[in-house]
């Protein structure tokens, strides 16, 4: 956990620290030797794009989530990663989105995603909940599509 948390932190830099495209700062996660590893490279990359500060050569201390992530114009290899980590940051401070907008958007991305998709939105928002899942459940209810599939994710949680 702790290299992961390490390498997750090294992304923050990259992203902060290089002048080359999305696709080229995530490329240098590439060569990690897990996709876990590459995945704590890749979200530390993702969120400090997210957080949309204008300026390069250090990280920011803005929230995640304030910018929203291409992943339609990624490289395929990164899109599980860029799709997961958008629904999570949409979470990310309380209030930004709906929830409900937030299971919206997992409906939208490619079936394949969907359900890690929604786990990361069931997964904030039982953090949010101090390990409750009353608000989770409550929003899937009120999905008009896509709700056995929510409640999996909270299952899943």
């Amino acid at each position: 956990d702790y290299y992961n948390q390490c390498l997750h932190g090294v992304g923050h830099e990259l992203w902060a620290k290089t002048y080359l495209s999305l696709n080229g700062t995530l490329r240098f996660c590439d060569g990690l030797k897990s996709t876990q590893n590459q995945d704590a490279c890749e979200s530390g990359i993702f969120m400090e794009y997210s957080k949309g500060s204008t300026t390069k050569g250090h990280h920011t201390h803005l929230p995640a989530g304030k910018k929203v992530l291409p992943c339609d114009t990624l490289d395929a290899k990164y899109l599980r990663e860029c799709v997961d980590t958008e629904a999570s940051y949409r979470q990310y401070v309380a209030g930004w989105e709906s929830p409900a907008t937030t299971y919206d958007y997992c409906l939208s991305v490619a079936q394949s995603y969907q359900l890690a998709c929604m786990n990361e939105v069931s997964q904030r928002l039982i953090l949010a909940e101090a390990g409750q899942t009353a608000l989770a459940e409550n929003t899937c209810a009120q999905l008009p599509s896509g709700q056995k599939l929510c409640q999996q994710s909270i299952s899943d949680e």
